[in-house]
C-alpha cells in the first residue's frame, strides 16, 4: 500500500487502538450500549412502578374513578369528552384481569402507563445527554454526565413530582395521554436526521391516540407540527411527509365514531346520549365543562397563571413548605432554568426547542382560561417538557463552567445528584400520596346499599356519591332493585336514557333538558318530579345529601353512619366533593303533594324568605 499503511479491516474500525486517548473534540461520542440502556430504563420503570403500586387507592377511589370503572367495565360513554380509547382499553384491560377487583384493576392499568412512561423519558433524557442537541461538540459537558445514572435520576425526579405520581395511584385518563407523550417525544427526539413518511405517520397515530384519550394533546401539536415540517424540508419532500403525518393523526380520531354507535344501544352509563348528531357535538365540544371557560374575566386568568407558575413548586417542595409564597417562587426558579434550556435549544433545533416551549405555553393557557378543579392533571405534558429545558441547562452550566475552571472532577456522587434528589422527594411525597389505606369508596357505597329497603329509592347530589353507587350496582352488581336518582342531572335531558336501561325500575322522574337557573327551580322541579310521585307511590326514599327543604318539609332522619368524622380529616381527597357521611330517610308529605308546580314554588319562596331568626314553618302533621 501507499506509504507503508495497512487499509483498516472491520475489526480495526469496531474498536479503537489500545493506549487511545479520549475522543477528540469534534468527534461524536458514542451512546452506552443498547442493551444496558433498555435494562436502566427497565430499572427505572420497575422502580417507579413499585412506588405507585405501593401508593395506589386499593379499589376504585372516589371521583371520576369509579366512573371510568363503570365505563370500562360496561363499554359505557364516561363523562365529555367520552375517552373512548381509555374506555375501550380498560375494558381489554379488566377482561384480562378477571380474578382482580375491577376498581383495583383498573387502577393498575394507571400504575403501568405511569411506570412504562417513566422508563421511556429516562431513554428521552439518557439520548439528550449523550448527544447535546443544543450543544453537540462540547466535550466537557459531555464527560459529566453521560452516563446512565444522571438519566435515570432526572426520569425519577419527574415520577415522583407530585402530580405525576398522583395521576398513579387511581384510575383517570391522563396517565394513558402520559405514556402517550413520552413516546411521541421519544419518536421525534431522535438525533435530528430526516426522516420519511413512515415516521411522520407513526407519530401522528401516537398524537392522534393521545386526541382519542383527552384533548390535552394540543399541547403536543406545535412541537409534532415543528417537526413534520423539519423532516419535510429535510428530506426533500416539504408536502409528503407533513401529510403523511396529518393522516396518521386523522386515523385514530375515527375511534371517536364509537360514541354513537355505543349510544344507540344505550348501555348502562351513556353520558350524554351521543346517539344523534347534536348530542355528539355536545359531547365532543365539553358538554356542561365548556362553561367553566374564563378567558374574560382578566383576574381570573391571571390567578389562573400564577396558580400554573405555583404548580412547578409545587412539584417539588416539601409538604410542610408547600405555601403558596414557596410555591410561586420555587416555580419561578424552575421555570427560568427550563425556558433558558428550551431557548439554548431551539439554537440548535428550532423545532424542537420551539415546540416545548409552545408546549409549556399551551400548558399554562389551560390554566389561564379552563378552570376547574382537577386542573393540575391538564399541566402533565409540560413536565417532561421542563425536564428537556433543565438538561440542556444543566449542560450548558457544566461547559461553560469547565471552560472557565477547565475539566470538571465529575465523578460517581456528582452523577448520582440527581437520584438523591428524587430519593429526598420519595420520602416527603410519599406521605401525602399514598392512598393505600383509603378503602372509604367501597365502605361507603357499600353501607348505603346494606342500608336501603328492597325497593329504595336514593337521591345523590354530587359526583363522589353518585359515582359511588354506579359502580356497586353497574360493577359489582349490587342491588338492582335500587333506583339511583342523581339529582344533578334532572336538567340534562340525555339523563332520561339512564332510566330506560333493561333491567333497571321504572319509577316516576322528570328530567328537563334546561339550565338549572335559581336554586328555587332545581327545588321544585326535584320535589314535583321525583320526590313526591315516589313517595306518594310508596316507595323508601332516601337522600345521601343535606337539604334544609328535606328537614323542613319531609323530616330527614339519619338512618346510617356511613364513615366516621376522623376520615374526613385524613382524606386526601378534596373534602368539598367527598359524599357527606350519613344517609338520610325522607318521609311522605302528603298537604305537600296536594300542591301544584306554582303553589310548591309560593311555599318554597316564602320558606327561603323567611327573617333570620324566626319561628320556622310548621311543619304538617305527622
Amino acid at each position: 500500500m501507499a506509504h507503508g499503511k495497512k487499509k483498516p479491516g472491520r475489526a480495526d474500525q469496531a474498536a479503537p487502538q489500545a493506549g487511545a486517548g479520549a475522543a477528540l473534540p469534534h468527534e461524536p461520542t458514542p451512546p452506552p450500549r443498547a442493551g444496558a440502556g433498555r435494562a436502566v430504563a427497565g430499572a427505572v420503570a420497575a422502580a417507579a412502578g413499585l412506588i405507585y403500586l405501593t401508593t395506589a387507592a386499593p379499589g376504585a377511589w372516589w371521583g371520576d374513578g369509579q366512573e371510568l370503572a363503570c365505563a370500562a367495565w360496561t363499554l359505557g360513554i364516561p363523562h365529555p369528552t367520552g375517552y373512548p380509547l381509555y374506555t375501550v382499553l380498560g375494558h381489554l384491560w379488566l377482561k384480562g384481569l378477571a380474578h382482580l377487583d375491577p376498581g383495583r384493576a383498573l387502577t393498575l392499568f394507571n400504575v403501568v402507563c405511569q411506570a412504562v412512561a417513566a422508563g421511556l423519558l429516562f431513554r428521552l433524557f439518557q439520548q439528550t445527554l449523550v448527544r447535546d442537541p443544543a450543544n453537540p461538540a462540547d466535550q466537557r459537558a459531555r464527560a459529566g454526565v453521560m452516563a446512565a445514572l444522571p438519566a435515570a435520576g432526572a426520569a425519577l425526579i419527574v415520577a415522583l413530582s407530585r402530580t405525576v405520581w398522583e395521576q398513579a395511584t387511581f384510575a383517570e385518563v391522563y396517565a394513558l395521554n402520559y405514556v402517550l407523550a413520552a413516546g411521541l417525544l421519544l419518536a421525534v427526539w431522535a438525533d435530528g436526521a430526516p426522516r420519511g413518511p413512515r415516521h411522520a405517520a407513526a407519530a401522528g397515530v401516537m398524537l392522534g391516540l393521545m386526541g382519542l384519550n383527552h384533548y390535552s394533546c394540543v399541547a403536543f401539536a406545535p412541537l409534532a407540527a415543528l417537526v413534520l415540517l423539519r423532516w419535510g424540508r429535510g428530506a426533500g419532500q416539504p408536502w409528503r411527509i407533513p401529510l403523511a403525518g396529518v393522516a396518521g393523526f386523522v386515523i385514530p380520531l375515527a375511534g371517536y365514531l364509537y360514541l354513537p354507535l355505543r349510544a344507540r344501544a344505550n348501555p348502562p352509563l351513556n353520558w350524554g346520549d351521543p346517539s344523534s348528531l347534536r348530542n355528539l357535538i355536545w359531547v365532543l365540544s365539553g358538554g356542561q365543562f365548556r362553561e367553566l371557560r374564563m378567558g374574560a374575566d382578566q383576574g381570573s386568568a391571571a390567578g389562573g397563571l400564577l396558580g400554573w407558575i405555583g404548580w412547578w413548586g409545587y412539584q417539588l417542595a416539601p409538604g410542610a413548605y408547600a405555601t403558596p409564597g414557596v410555591c410561586l417562587g420555587v416555580g419561578l426558579i424552575v421555570l427560568a432554568i427550563a425556558i433558558g434550556g428550551l431557548i439554548l435549544l431551539a439554537r440548535a433545533r428550532w423545532e424542537l426547542g420551539a415546540g416545548l416551549l409552545a408546549t409549556l405555553a399551551l400548558t399554562a393557557g389551560f390554566g389561564m382560561f379552563y378552570q376547574i378543579p382537577d386542573i393540575d392533571a391538564y399541566f402533565l405534558p409540560a413536565a417532561p417538557a421542563a425536564a428537556l429545558g433543565w438538561i440542556v441547562s444543566v449542560r450548558w452550566a457544566l461547559a461553560a463552567l469547565g471552560r472557565r475552571w477547565g475539566e470538571l472532577p465529575l465523578g460517581p456522587l456528582s452523577r448520582a445528584v440527581p437520584v438523591l434528589v428524587a430519593g429526598a422527594m420519595l420520602l416527603w411525597h410519599y406521605p401525602r400520596l399514598n392512598k393505600s389505606w383509603d378503602d372509604a369508596p367501597a365502605v361507603w357505597g357499600e353501607a348505603v346499599m346494606n342500608a336501603l329497603p328492597d325497593g329504595a329509592v336514593v337521591l345523590t347530589g354530587g359526583d363522589a356519591d353518585t359515582y359511588c353507587l354506579w359502580y356497586q350496582q353497574m360493577v359489582l352488581g349490587r342491588r338492582k332493585d335500587v333506583s339511583i336518582v342523581g339529582s344533578n342531572f334532572i336538567f340534562s335531558g340525555w339523563y332520561a336514557r339512564y332510566f330506560e336501561v333493561e333491567g333497571r325500575p321504572r319509577i316516576p322522574v322528570a328530567i328537563r333538558d334546561q339550565a338549572p337557573g335559581h336554586k328555587l327551580t332545581f327545588d321544585v322541579a326535584l320535589f314535583e318530579g321525583t320526590i313526591l310521585p315516589n313517595l306518594a307511590a310508596g316507595r323508601p326514599l332516601f337522600a345521601t345529601f343535606a337539604d334544609p327543604l328535606f328537614a323542613e318539609y319531609l323530616r330527614a332522619e339519619p338512618v346510617e353512619t356511613l364513615l366516621p368524622a376522623s376520615y374526613y380529616e385524613q382524606s386526601l381527597y378534596p373534602a368539598p366533593f367527598l359524599p357527606t357521611p350519613v344517609l338520610y330517610r325522607l318521609h311522605d308529605n302528603a298537604p305537600l303533594r296536594a300542591l301544584s308546580g306554582a303553589a310548591l314554588a309560593r311555599e318554597f319562596e316564602r320558606w327561603y324568605r323567611r327573617p333570620p331568626g324566626s319561628a320556622p314553618v310548621p311543619r304538617p302533621p305527622r
